[in-house]
């Protein structure tokens, strides 16, 4: 069974959507990543301590998005 027009449009439309979220929300991790880095230095440089000892983050795939989501 072939798949129709409509639906092959449909199916881009959600992948070009699909991808923009997940841009976006990989650009605001790394922004919030590169303010606390800016905050790690600038403790170390001015107070001599750093209470920031390490951070870790990670991008969630879609499909745990979206079971969150439910």
């Amino acid at each position: 069974m072939a798949i129709r027009t409509v639906d092959m449009k449909n199916l881009k439309l959600l992948k070009t959507e699909l991808t923009r979220f997940m841009m976006t929300y990989k650009f605001a991790l790394d922004e919030m990543n590169t303010k606390i880095d800016i905050l790690k230095q600038e403790f170390s440089y001015i107070h001599d301590y750093n209470p920031i000892e390490h951070v870790k983050s990670r991008i969630k795939s879609p499909e745990s998005i979206l079971e969150k989501s439910i």
